[in-house]
């Protein structure tokens, strides 16, 4: 993947930057006009318990479809201990950070819209930590 000089990349932010700006600005002029739905909406859904915990389930099986895909193609286990629990996996930058996001759903969501770019690999939490604080995992020195 070629990397991109900086112009092209303050274009790009400067566009998408636009994209969202406009997508603020319709979603608040349909509020406006739908007022009586969007507080239903508020009512019913957003601001009880039950519509809170709707919410966050779908959210949370979303995450997990998307680490799944991500461990699909990476592997299901640790590079350096072989752990294999997929709570405890994460996604390392091999060299370091480079491109993209750095963590979480965000990373890995990245990941796959990129087709599964080279230079990444799975390690679990312990690991990518060490890796990150020391240099090297502590599991690489004996």
């Amino acid at each position: 993947m070629a990397i991109k000089s900086p112009e092209a990349l303050a274009r790009k932010r400067a566009k998408v930057h636009a994209y969202q700006k406009k997508l603020r600005q319709e979603k608040r002029d349909w509020n406006t006009l739908n007022r009586e739905k969007y507080l239903e909406y508020q009512r019913n859904y957003r601001k009880t318990p039950e519509g809170l915990a709707k919410k966050k389930a779908k959210q949370k099986e979303w995450n997990e479809r998307i680490k799944k895909a991500v461990l699909d193609h990476y592997g299901h286990s640790c590079k350096c201990c072989g752990e294999t629990m997929n709570d405890f996996l994460t996604v390392d930058h091999i060299d370091g950070y480079i491109t993209g996001p750095r963590a979480g759903t965000t990373l890995r969501k990245w990941l796959i819209d990129n087709n599964f770019p080279p230079g990444f690999q799975i390690l679990c939490w312990n690991c990518n930590q060490a890796k990150y604080f020391y240099g090297i995992c502590p599991h690489k020195k004996s």
